[in-house]
């Protein structure tokens, strides 16, 4: 049987865990009205609830309902959600594909193959999908806005932490929108994996089963981890197949909103627990609490990629729970021409009209003025002739005057600017210059000329920190 006939009959596992959720029915007939095939889609619900509460968590004439598996506690003894998606794997049956949500949302027609599909295509061997999903509002308006890839914040927490060791706050995902195109060759590389969305070959959930310890502040971040050093690699689909439910008002009595029931001590409690559990886990400050370290070799880190290198690629410091600039605009996603860098028209050549009240002084920095830029220019000769340096690209090469590549020895010099104001005029005053090119390009976008050395001189100071990377 061919990979797409496999595709086609595989089953789906969805894991739900359901904290008193009164959309929890609708979540469930709709996946199953909007499936392909909704014989091949099972469903295993953790299903937190009050006996007292007015719904339930499947609708009893569900046509699907034998293809339901649900494990009932009551809300007092609950430990999370963290323990309820665990609770909820306990019904994985080795169905081929595993499919993590929330327990309100909504889903698009054919969802259950256009994810399979979608898969299917990611660059890496090893692939999941997971994004944060677009949202809709009551009754069912549906939001679809550009593809998502989740980057990364922290978020603070609502209470100074307990233990001064460990950051009163805790990384978080947020959305990330790319430029709206029409086709995507592949789907977009992603670095945080969103616990309310994530679809994946069965294998995932069989080598990295769900951490009971581990509460909602680490939840994601932790198995982010996990997956990147089990060799594993998270990718936003291109087309929204599920939209999630965000604008429930929490200062409502709503019985959804967890926080309502639980002890501001509980909740301390459980903070640290997993604050300790996860620290511990990524080597950042070892822990001696028994009770936060239980069962910790189940849900350790692989061995294929380090943490050191998750967070060079995706730009957070888990020790400090720092997110710098390059997590908070996914810049891991830049090789995508859906990243909306990539389409971000800088506007530098905006302020290149100078106004000068003395048209004595040259419109240039004082460090580029003759005096200075003779000393400059005198000591990279002196660097190039060491180094065997015979051809220069010069970038962001500006008007040339503090350069003067006609006085140098270089065999080569090529010259790029992205300004037509400046390269033009040069271009014109060097045609007849052996070995002198002027180019107009924008030093962002490959590719570039070859050549001994790079210069980039009053450069990078007119680039934001994301250019500049």
């Amino acid at each position: 049987m061919g990979m797409s006939q496999m595709a086609r009959s595989a089953r789906i596992f969805v894991l739900i865990a359901s904290f008193r959720d009164p959309e929890c029915a609708k979540t469930l007939t709709d996946m199953y009205e909007q499936a392909a095939d909704p014989e091949r889609v099972f469903a295993g619900i953790c299903w937190q609830y009050d006996s007292d509460d007015p719904f339930k968590c499947m609708d009893p004439e569900l046509a699907w309902a034998e293809n339901v598996r649900i494990d009932r506690v009551p809300f007092t003894e609950s430990e999370g959600v963290c323990w309820a998606r665990s609770r909820a794997q306990g019904f994985f049956r080795g169905e081929e594909y595993v499919l993590v949500i929330d327990s309100h949302m909504r889903f698009e027609p054919e969802w259950d193959q256009r994810l399979i599909d979608e898969l299917e295509v990611c660059p890496a061997k090893k692939s999941i999908l997971s994004c944060y999903p677009p949202s809709f509002t009551l009754p069912q308006k549906k939001k679809y806005p550009p593809p998502i890839v989740n980057c990364a914040e922290t978020r603070p927490l609502r209470w100074p932490p307990p233990d001064e060791r460990y950051p009163n706050g805790s990384i978080r995902g947020q959305l990330d929108f790319h430029i709206l195109q029409s086709k995507y060759d592949t789907p977009i590389r992603g670095a945080f994996f969103s616990a309310g969305y994530s679809f994946m070959p069965a294998e995932v959930l069989r080598t990295i089963p769900y951490d009971p310890y581990m509460d909602w502040e680490e939840e994601e971040i932790s198995y982010s981890v996990r997956l990147w050093t089990h060799g594993w690699n998270i990718y936003a689909p291109r087309e929204h197949f599920l939209h999630h439910l965000y604008g429930r008002d929490r200062d409502s009595k709503g019985t959804h909103y967890f926080r309502r029931h639980i002890s501001k001590e509980s909740l301390i409690e459980r903070y640290l627990r997993s604050k300790r559990r996860c620290f511990h886990l990524l080597g950042v400050i070892e822990c001696n609490d028994a009770a936060a370290l239980t069962d910790q070799e189940q849900y350790g880190l692989g061995q294929e990629r380090t943490l050191r290198d998750f967070e060079a690629f995706s730009g957070v410091h888990i020790q400090s729970q720092h997110v710098s600039v390059r997590a908070q605009e996914s810049w891991f996603s830049l090789m995508s021409p859906a990243h909306y860098l990539n389409h971000r028209w800088d506007r530098l050549r905006d302020g290149y009209e100078f106004e000068y009240e003395d048209s004595r002084v040259p419109p240039v920095p004082s460090g580029s003025r003759p005096g200075a830029a003779r000393t400059v220019r005198a000591g990279l000769m002196d660097a190039f002739a060491d180094l065997g340096v015979r051809s220069l690209l010069d970038l962001a090469c500006g008007g040339s005057d503090w350069f003067r590549p006609a006085d140098t020895s270089l065999d080569r010099y090529i010259g790029v600017d992205f300004i037509p104001e400046v390269i033009g005029p040069l271009k014109e005053r060097y045609s007849g210059k052996k070995g002198i090119e002027y180019r107009l390009q924008d030093i962002r976008r490959p590719p570039l000329p070859s050549c001994d050395a790079v210069l980039a001189r009053d450069c990078f100071t007119h680039f934001s920190y994301r250019d500049i990377v």
